[in-house]
């Protein structure tokens, strides 16, 4: 995660877009960037409230410890990226953009993300941006009962 900071100040192009997918270490990431530089990239996303390995088991119970637990890690996510200076999110669901990918040989997996920046789709504004982070934050109870319910998972995206 330290690279992901040493790797902005290192570039001689802005980055425009940086997709955060470290399975359960994005925020460990993000704590790594300054607030403020001007090597953030424009577009930025990650991982916001995703299944993983076995996590759906664990949220069988949509008030579960460990439900809680996720939301207030989606909390502390949001929070980081508002402190980095991003102001507009968009929640962007991921199942409707993957893909079973079956490769000869290697383990099956899911595979794609789907559009990003202007034209990520957010699931309840389409292509339009949530403005600062408390309308992300009152949304979290929807997003906790779609990955109990529905095994789905999202990724939020970010901009200045």
């Amino acid at each position: 995660s330290q690279a992901a900071a040493a790797s902005f100040s290192k570039q001689k192009a802005p980055v425009h877009y940086f997709k955060v997918d470290l399975d359960g270490v994005d925020l460990e990431c993000l704590e790594s960037l300054e607030p403020g530089s001007s090597g953030l990239p424009r577009y930025l996303s990650v991982e916001f409230f995703t299944g993983g390995e076995g996590v759906h088991d664990q949220l069988s119970d949509f008030e579960s410890e460990a439900a809680e637990q996720k939301k207030i890690n989606a909390i502390h996510l949001v929070r980081r990226l508002e402190a980095l200076g991003y102001t507009r999110f968009k929640i962007v669901r991921q199942h409707i953009y993957n893909i079973f990918n079956r490769v000869p040989g290697a383990e099956d997996h899911w595979a794609g993300s789907g559009p990003f920046g202007e034209e990520a789709v957010d699931f309840r504004f389409g292509k339009n941006w949530r403005i600062g982070v408390e309308p992300v934050i009152q949304e979290l109870e929807v997003i906790i009962f779609d990955v109990v319910q529905h095994r789905e998972w999202y990724d939020l995206h970010a901009s200045f």
